[in-house]
């Protein structure tokens, strides 16, 4: 039936309206259960009967009819408020139902009451709501995400994030005396924004084709893009009484969220809201309590501290890699790291004894905690090294820098065996995927670490260019094997592209500006370019990054090819090697396998055909704008041009400032 579309005041009403009396009918079935399907199919795998699911989609809150179009009847004197409006009446049409419950709203056409009893926020608060997709989607997509993307991140605990839902599901499906919105915790108010940001995300990583019933048949990037504003607008209405640790989780995925989609800038930013209120709920210092926790308030001051340090981790490393300020002063933290244990599943394990940490290197199987305790000493590491000013240009204190790379190598070094390179013991690999993932996330995170802190020293000191030249080739090596570990569903993560990237760039630009003669470092720097950047056309269709810098990577291999070419023609001897870099010379870890090298014009299995590798340089040059003059907006292909133009320019600074000139 065609409609004309409401004027503005009547669709606030109409809209909100519909959203709530459209949840009645499944709340009840769904307010005592958890997610545990996540139907994700493949593309070729035909499904049972889902078109008529699709159909049934919710309807978006939004008019859909084209203007001017007149409605074909009016609805009968007896029809119901959803009726009369068009709202879906299907069973799981929608994600919350029996909200009109919860809020107090008779099942009667009296707009006016209603507007008298509901403050006009929370018109906007449901409106917000009734946009995320029916409970079907929402339990396949939240499954999903648990399954194979927290890991990712670890910014979501399962067990408070299913409880909490749990909770949501019966607020919703209460009675109508029961408590209205207003009267519950701030976190359960928040929580269906972090559930957006949780469906956005997700989104994001199911591959093209794949199909979870119940979701509209429009793009799922679309979708995605939908569900994370849903979460920003939620937070934004209940504003700064809302500040909760829903809300700083929310903050942090939407993060990822900019961060997956190439948003530097605006990722920042959100990272930068829930550091705020981390603080503000101070998350950064320890416990006040009397007593010392036990059972579940135990695991959840647990929780906090692991939290915490993934907004500490996340500061330190965008600092880093991005060249932006620091968020956090470490000197306002407190030392308050989470036992290295897996966390409870359930009620019934969190009433246990407190549990032991993990007390043994030689101790098979690593916490999920493992990864984050490393990652935020790496972090300390990276605010000494900020604050000393060892990362930037005309560092004159050359062996604080080599304190520092002893530093991290030593804390390689200390990891457990099956986490620590070279050797690693992969006995577990196959019974927990998760083990060789975090083996190379620690292994490509400590890498990067070390290419920013010689980076910037490269045109004053070989032993920081060799340093560049290994950490670089570790980080793709480290990169590739990563991508063996993961699937396709992880193709969306913007680490597969942007450590690639980063590390390709830099070590281009150092052998494109100071000749090296160690051809068979220069092979090698060939090879793993190139698997790099075959690896980046096969995730560019899922990943963002990827596609901004493909063309980038192609002219940066170009460069590492004509660098070994000339090498070649010179035929020099490979210098010496004084420098005590035993991770980066042993390479008896390594699985990567590097094919002989290949013409412009040929191919071979896995290898990507660099015939169009080359780029017009004076194009390049003309497009090439510095990093501060970028400002940070996106990782775009002017973003990595001026990177690289950056990098040179440092690097020629250093030079000339070294001979004099």
């Amino acid at each position: 039936m065609l409609q004309l579309p409401p004027s503005k005041a009547e669709g606030n009403v109409i809209v909100c309206d519909r959203a709530i009396t459209a949840w009645r009918e499944t709340s009840a079935t769904n307010a005592n259960t958890t997610p545990s399907q996540g139907r994700l199919q493949n593309p070729s795998t035909p499904t049972k009967s889902s078109e008529p699911q699709v159909e049934q989609a919710v309807t978006p809150p939004w008019p859909e009819n084209p203007p001017g179009k007149p409605t074909e009847s009016p609805p009968s004197a007896e029809s119901t408020v959803r009726d009369r409006l068009g709202y879906s009446s299907i069973s799981d049409s929608n994600a919350f139902v029996g909200s009109a419950k919860s809020v107090g709203m008779p099942d009667s056409d009296n707009i006016a009451e209603y507007l008298a009893n509901v403050a006009p926020a929370w018109h906007k608060y449901w409106v917000l709501i009734s946009g995320l997709p029916s409970p079907a989607a929402v339990d396949g997509l939240i499954d999903i995400f648990f399954s194979e993307i927290n890991w990712l991140y670890g910014i979501i605990e399962p067990f408070y994030f299913k409880r909490a839902f749990r909770e949501w599901r019966v607020f919703t499906a209460a009675t109508a005396d029961s408590p209205r919105i207003e009267s519950i915790s701030p976190s359960l108010r928040s929580f269906p924004a972090l559930l957006a940001q949780l469906l956005a995300i997700t989104m994001m990583y199911l591959p093209p084709g794949a199909k979870i019933e119940g979701l509209p048949t429009i793009k799922y990037l679309d979708l995605s893009q939908r569900y994370s504003e849903i979460g920003v607008d939620l937070v934004r209405l209940l504003g700064h009484q809302g500040t909760t640790t829903v809300t700083v989780q929310h903050d942090l995925m939407r993060a990822a969220w900019l961060k997956n989609r190439g948003h530097g800038a605006e990722a920042w930013h959100a990272l930068s809201k829930a550091i705020r209120k981390g603080q503000e709920l101070g998350l950064h210092r320890h416990s006040r309590t009397v007593r010392q926790p036990t059972g579940e308030s135990f695991w959840h001051d647990e929780w906090k501290k692991k939290l915490w340090i993934v907004l500490y981790v996340w500061d330190s490393n965008m600092s880093l890699l991005l060249g932006r300020p620091r968020l956090i002063n470490a000197s306002d933290c407190e030392d308050n790291l989470p036992i290295d244990c897996e966390f409870p599943e359930n009620s019934q394990e969190m009433s246990s004894p407190a549990p032991r940490g993990f007390g043994s290197l030689n101790d098979k199987i690593p916490s999920s905690v493992c990864l984050s305790l490393f990652m935020y000493n790496l972090s300390h590491k990276i605010h000494e090294m900020r604050g000393a000013g060892a990362d930037k240009p005309g560092f004159h204190d050359y062996a604080t820098i080599q304190r520092f790379q002893s530093e991290i190598l030593s804390m390689l070094e200390q990891l457990p065996l099956t986490i620590r390179s070279p050797n690693p013991d992969k006995s577990w690999d196959l019974q927990f995927p998760i083990i060789p993932r975090q083996r190379e996330k620690i292994h490509t995170a400590a890498y990067c670490v070390l290419m920013a802190l010689h980076r910037p020293h490269i045109g004053r000191h070989v032993e920081s260019r060799e340093t560049v030249l290994k950490a670089g080739l570790a980080i793709l090596e480290s990169q590739q094997r990563f991508f063996d570990s993961i699937t396709r569903v992880h193709y969306a993560f913007f680490g597969n592209a942007f450590f690639s990237v980063d590390a390709i760039i830099v070590l281009s630009t150092t052998v494109e500006i100071f000749p090296w003669g160690d051809v068979n470092l220069l092979q090698q720097l060939v090879l793993a370019t190139q698997t790099a950047l075959g690896r980046l056309c096969i995730i560019e269709p899922q990943n963002e990054m990827a596609r901004a810098a493909i063309n980038i990577v192609r002219s940066c291999h170009h460069t590492v090819k004509e660098a070994y070419g000339r090498s070649m023609q010179m035929n020099l001897a490979p210098p010496s090697m004084d420098q005590d870099f035993p991770l980066l010379h042993d390479e008896s870890h390594y699985d990567f396998s590097f094919p002989t090298p290949v013409s412009n014009q040929g191919t071979s299995s896995g290898v990507y055909d660099m015939a169009a590798a080359a780029v017009d340089q004076a194009v390049f040059e003309r497009s090439a704008m510095l990093v501060a003059e970028a400002g940070f907006a996106d990782f775009d292909d002017s973003y990595w041009m001026g990177y690289r133009q950056m990098i040179a320019n440092d690097a020629t600074d250093g030079l000339d400032k070294e001979t004099g000139r």
